[in-house]
């Protein structure tokens, strides 16, 4: 009559034949605690009762350098049990990055099948990519007196091509009216500095570089597409694709430095000077693991 109900809800897991017997144990969640910045980890066991077994953790940077190797003795973690695991790992950040935890690494522990795969947990990763040059080849300056070069820039994450996650870019750069062409002459000099160059560090002050949380295991994207805009018509001068998988550690490379060229070919509506073969262009970029 009243309306005055109260519901409880309550979950758990089921102990007997349906999860075996044997636990499955995985890292839940990480924390520092406050004014020591001193890991704790939290261990949740997916399956059967885990009774007075020694629990053995090894802490590392994802490129395999070692923090410590912890192990807590008689250790019980009830089915659907978290358990709360004190360290005396010192970290400097939080967010906690560029930390892999393993779970009894020697396998001494006998956990059901799936649990032999679930042991490593990665933090993600901060990375920061910034473009830091590029140069195109225009197309029809030589007809038109003049043109203009932008392009258009992302970068991004995902576990395949056909699934990225791009993080930033895709806007215009730079604005209006900064990559010009005004001469027929420019298109003859065999000398890089005389195309259509943009530093965006120097040419504009909003320079483009976008920071963002990806996973560990996951691949990054770099993408970047041309245009010229000119009297005649608006041509598309190509893009660059470039993926670089956990394997090649990107981000760690002594020079950060990385280059593409665009890949395909593109038509000039108007014609080309004889002997013109490639229009398109190229752009450099840095890569960069924040922590």
């Amino acid at each position: 009559v009243d309306r005055g109900i109260e519901l409880t809800v309550l979950i758990d897991v089921l102990v007997g034949p349906e999860v075996g017997d044997r636990p499955d144990l995985v890292v839940s969640d990480i924390m520092l605690v406050p004014e020591s910045n001193q890991l704790r980890i939290e261990v949740f066991n997916r399956a059967s009762f885990l009774e007075n077994e020694a629990l053995t953790i090894r802490a590392e940077r994802l490129d395999g350098e070692l923090l410590d190797t912890i192990t807590w003795p008689n250790v019980s973690i009830g089915s659907g049990d978290h358990h709360l695991l004190g360290t005396t790992l010192v970290l400097d950040s939080s967010p906690i990055y560029d930390l892999r935890l393993i779970i009894d690494p020697e396998n001494t522990i006998e956990e059901t099948d799936e649990g032999e795969l679930n042991n490593v947990y990665e933090t993600p990763v901060l990375m920061r990519v910034e473009f830091e040059e590029l140069a195109a080849y225009p197309c029809e300056s030589f007809l038109s007196g003049h043109s203009e070069v932008w392009f258009r820039l992302w970068a991004g994450y995902g576990p395949s091509r056909g699934e990225v996650n791009w993080a930033g870019g895709g806007r215009r750069y730079p604005r209006s009216d900064i990559l010009r062409l005004d001469t027929y002459e420019a298109i003859y000099v065999d000398d890089p500095d005389a195309w259509a160059h943009w530093y965006p560090s120097e040419a504009e002050p909003g320079r483009f570089i976008v920071e963002f949380e990806m996973p560990a295991d996951e691949n990054l994207y770099i993408m970047a597409s041309g245009y010229e805009d000119d009297f005649f018509s608006d041509d598309f001068l190509g893009y660059i694709f470039a993926d670089y998988g956990p394997d090649v550690n990107y981000g760690h490379r002594p020079d950060q430095r990385y280059y593409g060229q665009s890949d395909n070919q593109e038509e000039c509506d108007e014609g080309a000077p004889i002997g013109w073969e490639y229009f398109g262009f190229e752009a450099w970029w840095r890569i960069t693991r924040v922590h």
